[in-house]
């Protein structure tokens, strides 16, 4: 009897252990939150150099300005998911994450009027943004690098 009572404690003890290794502490995040935090660098605000242009799949030789210009991304307070975003242009607006395949972008100091663009997130993670959108049969690809 005790050594059925030894191997049913050794038995507990090890699934015990098992189960609390297997626990993150709550400390795991969801995949679009990872993708914020790559996007504004996750306290602060991350900047964003164009690295390459695509018009309807054919690559564009940058232009002076596009190699010139940046979008620096930053989150509001607590919402992981969302944010305000400036760039080398003089525009602003507010972005979010709506999953982890679209960012939407709000221009909103453009004096005729808010601009709204649906991206396709091709590919974000600490270094590179690659996204795209389709407008009036036109599909733009940007990739953007951080430095």
């Amino acid at each position: 009897m005790k050594a059925l009572c030894k191997i049913i404690s050794s038995f507990l003890f090890c699934v015990f252990l098992l189960a609390s290794c297997t626990k993150d502490g709550g400390n795991s995040i969801k995949p679009v939150e990872q993708l914020a935090q790559y996007l504004t660098g996750g306290n602060g605000n991350r900047v964003w150099h164009i690295g390459q242009v695509y018009e309807n799949r054919m690559q564009q030789q940058l232009t002076a300005s596009q190699m010139q210009y940046t979008k620096t991304y930053t989150e509001i307070g607590t919402q992981s998911c969302m944010g305000s975003f400036t760039d080398s242009d003089g525009y602003s607006g507010k972005w979010a994450l709506t999953s982890v395949t679209q960012l939407v972008e709000v221009i909103t100091n453009n004096a005729a009027g808010d601009i709204r663009t649906e991206w396709l997130i091709n590919q974000l993670d600490a270094h590179t943004l690659d996204i795209e959108s389709t407008n009036n049969g036109k599909t733009t690809r940007i990739v953007f690098y951080a430095f």
